[in-house]
């Protein structure tokens, strides 16, 4: 099993080495160490990762997941040599797998490679870069961090932009160069309505 201590890697330097943030440890659930696991999604299956890297208070540690259900409607997971009062110590904590454990088709992407990828329009060029990719219910939206020549040029009220990431306003997406090419809706981009 990996280990990794906080004070010599950093949450960038983990993800370099293919680890993702996917999830975080929710309350315990049971005496023998399960817990509900806390995702974005509240998802209710188990993609059967065999192992998890967990966030503890002074450093990373990977775990094996010995077992998961559901239990009401939310998914409970139970890992190796894991104790329920290690869930209440770690509540909130980030979870990671590992990008190997992580299957897409040939024409999907991982949410979690997008990030830093240029934002272009066809009517500005490149506007800036994805920050990150959020959800407020609806649908998840991409985080883009403006350039301040784009704010300047469009006279735009905002600095970030929040644009529905969905596949009718994806134009384009460039793997090679990184850039990802989106319709140009004023209202996103530059908070005028």
């Amino acid at each position: 099993m990996k280990a990794f201590f906080k004070n010599q890697i950093s949450e960038v330097a983990l993800e370099e080495l293919g680890f993702i943030p996917f999830a975080q440890i929710g309350r315990p659930h049971g005496l023998k160490g399960g817990f509900f696991l806390k995702t974005s999604d509240n998802r209710s299956s188990w993609p059967l990762y065999p192992e998890i890297l967990i966030e503890t208070k002074d450093s990373y540690v990977e775990k094996k997941v010995t077992s998961h259900y559901i239990s009401g409607k939310a998914l409970v997971i139970h890992l190796d040599e894991f104790s329920r009062e290690e869930c209440e110590n770690l509540y909130l904590k980030k979870i990671y797998v590992h990008k190997n454990y992580l299957k897409t088709k040939d024409d999907e992407m991982l949410v979690h490679d997008l990030l830093q990828f240029k934002v272009k329009t066809k009517e500005h060029g490149i506007i800036g870069h994805i920050s990150a990719v959020v959800s407020f219910g609806a649908q998840e939206n991409l985080e883009i961090e403006l350039t301040s020549e784009f704010v300047d040029n469009t006279k735009g009220k905002q600095k970030h932009a929040y644009y529905p990431f969905m596949e009718k306003f994806i134009l384009e997406t460039d793997h090679i160069n990184k850039i990802l090419t989106i319709e140009w809706v004023e209202i996103f981009l530059t908070g005028k309505v």
